[in-house]
C-alpha cells in the first residue's frame, strides 16, 4: 500500500498539493485538481488529507463513563455550548479517545468535501492540519499562506499572517507557556513575528510530511466517511462513461419496456376499433357505435339486397377487410369496396417496393387476386390503383 498526503492550505478545493511517500523520498505533484486526482492515486493508496485547522473546533473531554454515539455527543455539547457561536445541530462531531479530544466542523462544508473524495478509490483519513506536527511539543509553522499552530495536546489553529497577533494575545491570556513553542518557517523570506524571529528554524513543508509518514502516527480522529454513490460504484468497477451510459440505457429499457408494451397494445386495440368502425360506416353510413362485431355484421347483412348477398362474405370476409385496413400506410389515400363486383380498390401515392411486396404476400394467404396493372413506378415508388378481387365462395 502506498502512503500519500493531500494538503489543503486554504479553502480552495480546486487545487491542492499531493505527496507520495516512497522509499524515504517524497514525490510531489503540484496543482492537482480533484478531477485529475484519481489518476495520481493507486487503487490501494492510503491517503491522509490535511484540512485547514481554522475549520475545526476542539475541546478536551475525559469520557470516564465510556459513553458512545449520541450520548457522548450530548455530553460534549453540554460542556461546550456556551463557547460555540454556530448552531450545534449544524456541526459534525468526532471523538478521539487516545487524545481525550472532541473535534467538530461545519457539517455542510464537510459534506461537500466528502462528496468530492467519495468518488475516489483508496482509503482516506481527514485530519486538521496542525496534527501534522505531532504531540511532542507545541509547534508553529509560518509559510506563504499563513501560520499553523499545534498546541501539543491535540488542539490547534491556523490562519493568515494578519490574524496571528490576535491569536497570540489569546494564548497569553490563557497563560499558555509561549516559551515552549517550537517555531518554523518554510523559507527565509517568509514573514515571522518578531517574538519568533530569533528562534525560528527553516524547514520545508515536505519534510514535515516525510516525518509524519515515517513516524507511522495514527489517530482515531477521522472526518471522512465513505458513502455509497454511483460515482464511487463507477470508480470501484472501473466503469467508463460509455459503459455507464449503456448500463443506464439497459436499466431504463427494462423498466420502461413493460409500460411501453402495454401502451402500444392499448393503442393498437384502439386503432383496430377505429378502423373497424370506419369499415362499418362504409357498409352502412348510419352506423354509430361498435358494440358486438359479429352481431352487428349479421344486422348489416339483413339490409343488403338478396342479389348481393353472394358477394358479401361472412365473418371471415369482414376480418379480411379489417386485416387489409390494418396494413394502413400513408400511401393509401382512398379505399373503395364494391360488394357487387367483389373488389377492393386502393388509391395509392408513393408506395415503396418493399411495402407493396409485403401487402401482396399477405393477401396471397387468403387466395386473393391482386391486380397491380394500374400502378406506375416512379423513383422506386408506386402510384395509381391496386385492385384486389375476392370470391365469397
Amino acid at each position: 500500500m502506498r502512503n500519500s498526503i493531500i494538503h489543503f492550505h486554504d479553502l480552495d478545493l480546486v487545487s491542492l498539493d499531493l505527496y507520495h511517500y516512497e522509499h524515504n523520498a517524497l514525490v510531489k505533484n503540484l496543482a492537482i485538481d480533484l478531477v485529475q486526482l484519481q489518476s495520481h492515486l493507486p487503487e490501494d493508496s492510503k491517503c491522509i488529507v490535511f484540512l485547514p485547522s481554522q475549520l475545526f473546533g476542539s475541546h478536551h473531554f475525559n469520557n470516564e463513563l465510556g459513553l458512545k454515539n449520541e450520548a457522548l455527543q450530548a455530553n460534549i455539547v453540554n460542556a461546550i455550548e456556551d463557547s460555540i457561536i454556530s448552531d450545534v445541530s449544524a456541526l459534525h462531531f468526532v471523538y478521539d479517545p487516545s487524545l481525550s479530544m472532541a473535534a467538530w466542523i461545519d457539517a455542510s462544508l464537510l459534506a461537500d468535501i466528502n462528496k468530492d473524495f467519495n468518488a475516489l478509490k483508496g482509503e482516506f483519513t481527514f485530519l486538521p492540519e496542525h496534527l501534522l506536527f505531532g504531540l511532542d511539543q507545541p509547534t508553529v509553522l509560518f509559510n506563504t499562506n499563513g501560520f499553523c499552530l499545534a498546541c501539543g495536546d491535540g488542539s490547534g489553529f491556523s490562519g493568515d499572517h494578519g490574524s496571528f497577533q490576535q491569536f497570540y494575545a489569546s494564548l497569553e491570556e490563557s497563560k499558555f507557556d509561549l516559551a515552549l513553542i517550537n517555531s518554523f518557517a518554510t523559507a527565509d523570506n517568509i514573514p515571522v513575528p518578531e517574538i519568533f524571529e530569533a528562534s525560528k528554524k527553516i524547514q520545508a513543508l515536505s519534510q514535515f510530511h516525510i516525518n509524519f509518514l515515517s513516524s507511522h502516527r495514527t489517530y482515531d480522529l477521522n472526518f471522512f466517511k465513505r458513502q455509497f454513490s454511483l460515482d464511487y460504484l463507477k470508480s470501484q468497477m472501473n466503469i467508463t462513461k460509455r459503459d455507464f451510459t449503456l448500463f443506464a440505457a439497459a436499466c431504463i429499457t427494462i423498466f420502461i419496456a413493460p409500460l411501453l408494451s402495454n401502451y402500444l397494445l392499448q393503442s393498437y386495440a384502439s386503432s383496430y376499433n377505429e378502423q373497424t368502425v370506419q369499415i362499418f360506416k362504409q357498409l352502412n353510413p348510419s352506423f354509430k357505435k361498435l358494440v358486438n362485431a359479429k352481431s352487428q355484421i349479421d344486422e348489416l347483412s339483413k339490409n343488403i339486397p338478396e342479389e348481393t348477398m353472394g358477394a358479401v362474405s361472412s365473418a371471415d370476409e369482414l376480418y379480411l377487410l379489417t386485416y387489409l385496413d390494418k396494413l394502413n400506410d400513408p400511401a393509401f389515400k382512398i379505399i373503395e369496396i364494391d360488394l357487387t363486383q367483389q373488389t377492393i380498390t386502393l388509391s395509392i401515392e408513393s408506395l415503396s417496393k418493399l411495402k407493396l411486396a409485403v401487402i401482396q404476400e399477405a393477401l396471397t394467404q387468403y387466395s386473393l387476386a391482386v391486380d397491380d396493372s394500374g400502378l406506375i413506378e416512379n423513383d422506386n415508388s408506386f402510384f395509381g390503383s391496386l385492385i384486389i378481387r375476392y370470391n365469397s365462395g
